[in-house]
């Protein structure tokens, strides 16, 4: 088994809509602001003579602030050993890039232009609250976070309950994560990340070792193995007896009449689970009898 170290990379953070705004208030020399996409607010002191953003000692060259923040839609990282900016994205086999979705929220990843989290009507962050509230996380419980991404929905279940261990199997997408302040909380003593390929990593662990497991895979067209039975009957071996299983689906393929929940609920039936609760368009509540 593979473990990753989760290293957080301390900085400053800049989004196109907050450039703006300091932009904009270039005048008023002292603003209140975060750096940290909505973490923490400090104040900032904005001087229109040197064209410098002045906020805990540091000192930032609006001029280089602006002509790099205003091009592209990214997440940008100030690196305060450096005094670089840069946007954070990562091209390798694919292009992986850290997007902001809401002033001062929680950001989704990219992966090749499609977002790895839902944003209709919400943010990641307020998404992955969502499922976690769903399955009723408690101080007791060992969760499985199948698919860990920017490991927002671990991060929250490590807020409730005892102990998580949760599953990447791309490094470059914890490599994202170690640079977005919103996952910075992964490197808890309560958070084990494994870096594997969840389909194989799942043989691993013992029967009935988890009381939640949350399974948030890509959607069908890049992991199929994910929504397979076999995979589902892995999963039922690792849940104890009771223990809940929520299944984001999603609803691709809707508008084209297709009917994503319908084939998982099968097969979920058929590995032996008792599907609790259905969530049209989005989720599935499963238990293990």
């Amino acid at each position: 088994m593979k473990y990753f170290s989760f290293s957080p990379i301390k900085g400053f953070w800049f989004t196109k809509d907050l450039v703006y705004y300091i932009k904009n208030n270039i005048d008023k020399e002292k603003i209140r602001i975060s750096l940290d996409l909505g973490l923490t607010w400090n104040y900032a002191i904005v001087s229109s003579k040197k064209y410098i953003l002045r906020i805990n000692n540091y000192e930032i060259d609006l001029n280089k602030l602006f002509k790099k923040v205003l091009k592209d839609n990214f997440v940008y990282f100030y690196d305060i050993f450096s005094l670089e900016i840069y946007p954070i994205y990562i091209s390798a086999r694919n292009f992986y890039k850290l997007k902001p979705v809401k002033w001062y929220k929680a950001p989704t990843l990219e992966i090749n232009g499609i977002h790895m989290h839902n944003i209709s009507n919400t943010t990641p962050w307020e998404d992955s609250y969502r499922k976690i509230r769903e399955l009723k996380v408690s101080k007791n419980d060992k969760i499985l976070d199948i698919c860990t991404g920017l490991g927002y929905t671990a991060i929250l279940s490590s807020f409730r309950g005892k102990e998580v261990v949760t599953i990447e199997k791309d490094i470059n997408v914890l490599k994202i994560a170690e640079y977005n302040p919103w996952s910075h909380n992964l490197a808890s003593e309560k958070i084990k990340i494994i870096l594997e390929n969840a389909f194989d990593a799942l043989d691993i662990f013992s029967i009935n070792e988890f009381n939640k497991v949350i399974h948030d895979p890509p959607r069908f067209s890049l992991a199929g193995e994910l929504y397979s039975k076999t995979f589902y009957e892995k999963i039922y071996r690792v849940l104890k007896k009771g223990g809940i299983l929520f299944h984001y689906t999603g609803s691709p393929g809707k508008h084209r009449g297709r009917n994503i929940q319908k084939g998982i609920i099968k097969r979920l039936k058929i590995t032996g689970f008792e599907i609790i609760k259905i969530l049209k368009d989005y989720g599935i509540l499963a238990k293990k009898i």
